[in-house]
């Protein structure tokens, strides 16, 4: 009895010990093994400990790292996967109209344009002459609703516009709105003359009034407008004022491009050994430009 008294009271000692140094720890959980310690007196602490010295005795840490216990948002990286199926199965849309049967064209259209009609109206253009008849009626119907859509949006920004030619940010959106409406290929060629004489003019009148709205896309634009009306002496001059302004390798193209056309040879050839010369990082457009041009000359 006494031996058992005894061993209760070592146990209890002991147990409080532990309590106290992993107080001191900050050790959590220390009160659930306490309590383990004194409900199984010895068996209970040498549960505790006999795996903690066969491990120091082994030379092993703990095989969990606390690391690996917890989540740290800091050290988290995700990794976007792609949708295997979907990635796989990207066919032209030309090709699949070509291909496909006169269900999946239907289906496939109708997809197209339920995402964005507004920038499918090349499909939908590519799509008029097919020979299932109710395709091309899809076709069809989508380009008049796309034509009917991108004419609101030109026609309200314009009026906005028109009463308030101040407001440099009506001017830029003025600017981007008719330009998608031109490259839309929705429009009949008269509405296409006419929109491009509008840009014309909205570039000009931009460039007295404010100028710092129009950026290095706006002049490329304007020069591809007056090379299609045939006005290539505007063109150039256009080129060249974008020249000074835009260290960019299509303003040099564009020069190229115009020098090309009415045959400048002295011209074409001052422009592009500027662009060989020049600190640009060209892309692979401007490097193959370059490298046509090279073995022309050899």
């Amino acid at each position: 009895m006494n031996i058992l008294f005894a061993v209760l009271i070592v146990n209890l000692i002991a147990t409080i010990i532990f309590i106290i140094i992993k107080m001191m720890e900050k050790k959590k959980q220390v009160f659930v093994f306490a309590i383990m310690f004194l409900l199984v007196p010895i068996f209970g602490m040498l549960i505790y400990i006999v795996p903690h010295l066969i491990f120091r005795i082994r030379k092993k840490r703990n095989i969990y790292a606390s690391a690996d216990l917890v989540m740290h948002h800091a050290n988290e990286q995700y990794v976007t996967k792609p949708l295997i199926d979907e990635e796989l199965d990207i066919v032209p849309f030309e090709e699949a109209m070509a291909i496909g049967t006169t269900d999946e064209k239907r289906s496939l259209l109708l997809d197209v344009l339920k995402r964005d009609m507004l920038k499918s109206s090349k499909i939908a253009r590519s799509a008029l002459n097919d020979k299932d008849s109710e395709t091309s009626h899809y076709a069809a119907a989508a380009t008049m609703e796309i034509y009917r859509k991108l004419k609101i949006n030109v026609l309200a920004i314009e009026e906005l516009f028109s009463v308030d030619k101040t407001n440099n940010e009506l001017r830029r959106e003025y600017l981007d709105l008719l330009f998608d409406y031109l490259k839309s290929d929705v429009l009949s060629r008269r509405d296409y003359l006419i929109s491009i004489n509008k840009f014309i003019q909205l570039f000009n009148d931009t460039r007295n009034t404010a100028e710092e709205v129009l950026q290095c896309k706006d002049y490329i634009h304007q020069i591809d407008f007056l090379i299609e009306i045939h006005d290539p002496h505007n063109a150039e001059l256009v080129a060249r004022k974008a020249k000074q302004l835009f260290y960019n390798e299509d303003v040099y193209l564009k020069l190229m491009e115009i020098y090309f056309t009415v045959k400048n040879r002295e011209e074409f050839n001052k422009v592009f050994e500027e662009l060989k010369n020049a600190k640009i990082s060209l892309s692979n457009h401007g490097l193959e430009t370059i490298r046509f041009w090279i073995a022309r000359g050899e």
